[in-house]
């Protein structure tokens, strides 16, 4: 048996298939190429090559995934436009490109962003020979990405599958049909060169030769439900707009710059799409205010560190579950080439992050928001839908009425709540110092913290002014004193 892990080291793969999603779970054939590439770029070892054409023959794979995808990110950048003429005469007209390079095309990367720790496991029943086996461990050594040269991973081969995973990807009938997965099949790595020296004369990228397999997903219940959380709430996804430019604002400012970034939006729509859907606008046709699902537009602090000031480092938009695809794709284009608020203090200038990355500040990685976690602390305080009856601010009314808040946003009703003035969150200002919408002015305002008998999945938003940042939580790890 051979048992290859691959481990995605950004925490995202970023490989587009054919129907231009992201792809995922990454096909065989893709890692068969990768592989390949690594081969010929060595100089084509013999014990390689028979190793290749050994795996070629083979059945396809079966997939073990731990981990998996909680969301996806379609990016647009242009990039410059190579000369193909000039590539072919090689070193003689290099210094001729500068000038060349004056139009740009629009490429589009999917990324699939993955769990923490996500890892993939491809399972082939039989195994060649040691020889063969050490040559295919000096392939995986030299392989540092698949799929687009930004998605750097790790490819190592185990002696065994780990007891650990979490969904199973069978070649065939089994389990519900969910993929056709491109496989390789005998003869590939031989007629490799020639697509090579096709794309080398024309510039054009041809297909790669692959055979194609259905698949069927097997999903396996965790030992404990509590440990994998649950993905409750209106919203499943985040896009994350990231501050450019303009002056530098506190939370405090939270109302006003969501206020400002939703009648940009709005503007944007109309100019470029024209009529505002209600998933988008949160209103009805005739001007009410929509009940059903719809964005909520959120400001972003530096909060939670012991020197955190909580400054606003950006913005972003939650995605009502129910999004059609359609509106997803024109947001992306909307904010492509970044959108401006005015704001009193300045022009505030926000573009969406180009690669999700954990190199980017805590605030900005979506992880920081999204959880799961059984303990959730709010990053601004929650506005509560009604006065409680007993006047106590901090008392089991207003405990009930923050339970039926989580309720309506779609939460399980909490385990355990404490409500405050301040925030458990280094860096939040007290509750009573945030301004508030117009429409909730007169609405009592508190931090709160709030416990679920499992791991829920965010982002958390409840209360009256969700929609606008307000009631945003950020989840505690468990142990945090």
């Amino acid at each position: 048996m051979i048992v290859l892990e691959l481990t995605y080291l950004n925490g995202w793969s970023c490989a587009r298939s054919e129907r231009g999603d992201p792809e995922w779970p990454p096909h065989p054939a893709r890692l068969f190429y990768a592989l390949a590439s690594c081969y010929f770029e060595a100089g084509e070892d013999t014990q390689e090559q028979a190793l290749l054409e050994w795996l070629e023959q083979q059945p396809p794979p079966i997939i073990y995934v731990r981990g998996g995808i909680v969301g996806r990110r379609e990016l647009r950048p242009y990039v410059p436009t190579n000369d193909v003429g000039v590539r072919r005469q090689g070193r003689r007209n290099l210094e001729s490109l500068p000038d060349l390079r004056t139009t740009k095309n629009l490429r589009t990367l999917s990324y699939a962003l993955l769990k923490p720790d996500t890892h993939v496991y491809f399972v082939w029943k039989a195994a060649p020979a040691s020889d063969l086996l050490n040559a295919l461990d000096r392939l995986c050594m030299r392989l540092g990405c698949l799929g687009h040269s930004s998605s750097f991973v790790r490819l190592v081969r185990l002696e065994q599958l780990p007891e650990e995973w979490d969904e199973c990807w069978q070649p065939g009938e089994t389990g519900s049909p969910e993929a056709v997965l491109r496989v390789p099949r005998p003869g590939v790595l031989a007629s490799l060169p020639d697509y090579y020296q096709r794309y080398q004369q024309s510039g054009i990228r041809g297909v790669l030769p692959a055979g194609r397999i259905r698949y069927g997903r097997v999903q396996r219940l965790p030992v404990s439900p509590a440990d994998e959380g649950i993905r409750p709430g209106e919203w499943n996804d985040l896009l994350i707009l990231r501050q450019v430019s303009g002056p530098t604002l506190p939370v405090l400012a939270t109302a006003g710059i969501t206020t400002q970034l939703h009648r940009a939006l709005i503007s944007r729509w109309r100019e470029l799409y024209g009529e505002v859907p209600e998933a988008i606008s949160g209103h009805t046709s005739d001007g009410g205010v929509s009940k059903a699902p719809h964005l909520a537009f959120l400001a972003l602090p530096a909060v939670g560190h012991r020197h955190s000031d909580g400054h606003l480092m950006g913005c972003a938009l939650a995605l009502p579950r129910d999004l059609l695809d359609e509106d997803r794709t024109k947001l992306w284009q909307l904010f492509r080439e970044g959108l401006e608020l005015r704001l009193r203090p300045g022009s505030w200038r926000l573009e969406p992050l180009l690669y999700p990355s954990s190199m980017l500040p805590y605030s900005l990685q979506e992880s920081r928001w999204v959880g799961p976690s059984r303990l959730w602390a709010s990053v601004t305080p929650v506005v509560l839908d009604r006065y409680p009856r007993d006047r106590d601010i901090f008392g089991e009314e207003a405990k009930r009425i923050v339970t039926d808040s989580c309720e309506q946003a779609g939460f399980p009703r909490p385990v355990a709540i404490v409500l405050s003035l301040v925030s458990m969150v280094g860096g939040t200002p007290r509750a009573t110092d945030f301004p508030l919408p117009r429409y909730c002015q007169r609405h009592v305002r508190v931090h709160t913290l709030v416990e679920f008998d499992r791991k829920v999945w965010g982002p958390l938003l409840i209360g009256k002014g969700r929609y606008r940042g307000l009631g945003l939580f950020a989840p505690i790890p468990e142990g945090a004193s």
